[in-house]
């Protein structure tokens, strides 16, 4: 789903392909006295519980609006999850000076090669 977010596959895709793991992660709904909304909890631990809280982190972003901004690098390598904090939410790598410098290296020396 955060490729996705990323541009990397088409998002109702990426939802639909959640749906089986959404069925094994029992999910309560919580409210609390001082909350503005219910909030969605893991009922489990271990692994469906793990599956359960990144799916509530996920309708909570989806319910507050940052959902978009949720992306996973777009490294092959990496794929690591992180908050796209830039001003247009046009970030593509966890770190510009780690993977998005690594990403323009390789380009370039693709781009070298096949000019030479």
């Amino acid at each position: 789903m955060l490729l996705a977010n990323n541009g990397d596959g088409e998002q109702a895709s990426a939802w639909q392909a959640v749906v089986p793991y959404a069925r094994e992660a029992r999910l309560i709904l919580t409210v609390s006295a001082g909350s503005r909304r219910p909030e969605l909890e893991a009922a489990d631990r271990g692994a469906d519980g793990t599956i359960g809280a990144l799916l509530a982190i996920g309708y909570s972003a989806v319910a507050d609006g940052t959902w978009a901004r949720l992306k996973a690098c777009a490294k092959d390598s990496c794929q690591f999850a992180f908050y796209d904090r830039s001003k247009n939410a046009s970030g593509t790598w966890c770190d510009m000076a780690v993977c998005g410098n690594r990403a323009k290296a390789q380009r370039r020396r693709l781009r070298d090669r096949q000019n030479s």
